[in-house]
């Protein structure tokens, strides 16, 4: 059975600011559209509760703002429970793409530089830019995939030392699948993330003690997909179907990845049973966008 895939096209996600046992501050952030050169974002500082209204914090860092920079203030990064994510903050849109990231930061004091979060889904996976990392000694890309971090990305190492109290201005512009990095207009990083296969539509096929087909097919698109199903082994010697014309679908569909049932509240979704007919050893289906589909084919007595 063949389900649905797409290469990605380029990394998304929102952006950040962070340290690793260090204190700093952050300015003028702004996020540019690179394909027309808009300003996307620019955070609000204003006030302290305008910026933790808006920045998603997974530290155990001392966070502030005053006249409208960011400050970090505690050198001290809990490493056992941030050791993926260093003492961070996030802001902005998860579907950001193609887009420039401005800003200028400060080390106050502490071990290292600065971590620059980008294509930011989540604490658990997002890319960042490790500026004066290793005891302050170079700069760097590293992932973190599933809440696993990875070491130096190869051919992003670069030395770097960041200087306490000296301002630097910093540039990340994330373009479909290639990342540049530049302190002081210089280029530090130019990096090409690999293209990923995701697939739109899982399919999983069996048969229980009774000698039915049973096809798992869960589309995780906000787009109905069509679906090739080939059954190898349907037919009889004497070219007849071994299997039924018809088939039982149980199917649970949604309009939107957040759909969820609670306990006492009103369900989103609900399961659903139906008869198709037109079943045979290669036959199409459309399977429902946000949906999990179990098709059960008897065998024919």
């Amino acid at each position: 059975m063949d389900g649905a895939a797409i290469e990605s096209t380029g990394v998304s996600g929102k952006i950040g600011v962070g340290t690793w046992n260090t204190s700093a501050e952050f300015s003028n952030i702004k996020i540019t559209d690179n394909d027309t050169g808009e300003v996307i974002a620019e955070p609000d500082l204003s006030s302290e509760d305008a910026f933790k209204g808006e920045w998603e914090f997974v530290s155990d860092g001392k966070w502030s703002v005053e006249g409208n920079v960011i400050k970090q203030s505690s050198s001290k990064t809990d490493t056992y429970r941030y050791g993926t994510t260093g003492t961070a903050a996030y802001f902005g849109d998860k579907n950001w793409r193609n887009y420039t990231l401005t800003l200028t930061a400060k080390k106050n004091a502490g071990l290292e530089g600065f971590l620059i979060p980008f294509a930011v889904t989540g604490a658990e996976d997002n890319y960042f830019w490790n500026i004066g990392g290793w005891n302050n000694t170079v700069s760097c890309l590293q992932q973190v995939s599933a809440g696993a971090k990875s070491d130096r990305i190869g051919g992003t190492v670069k030395n770097c030392s960041i200087e306490t109290g000296e301002e630097y201005e910093l540039k990340v512009v994330v373009k479909d699948t290639n990342v540049k990095c530049y302190i002081d207009d210089r280029l530090y990083i130019d990096y090409e993330i690999p293209p990923t296969t995701k697939y739109e539509c899982y399919q999983v096929v069996s048969t229980d003690e009774s000698g039915d087909i049973i096809i798992k097919l869960v589309n995780v698109t906000k787009n109905a997909h069509d679906v090739e199903i080939n059954i190898d082994g349907a037919l009889a010697e004497d070219g007849g179907s071994l299997l039924s014309d018809k088939a039982v679908v149980y199917q649970v569909a949604g309009d939107s990845p957040d759909n969820d049932n609670i306990l006492g509240a009103t369900e989103d979704v609900t399961l659903e049973s139906f008869e198709i007919d037109g079943v045979s050893d290669h036959f199409t289906y459309t399977v429902p966008m946000y949906s999990v589909t179990v098709i059960r084919i008897p065998r024919n007595k």
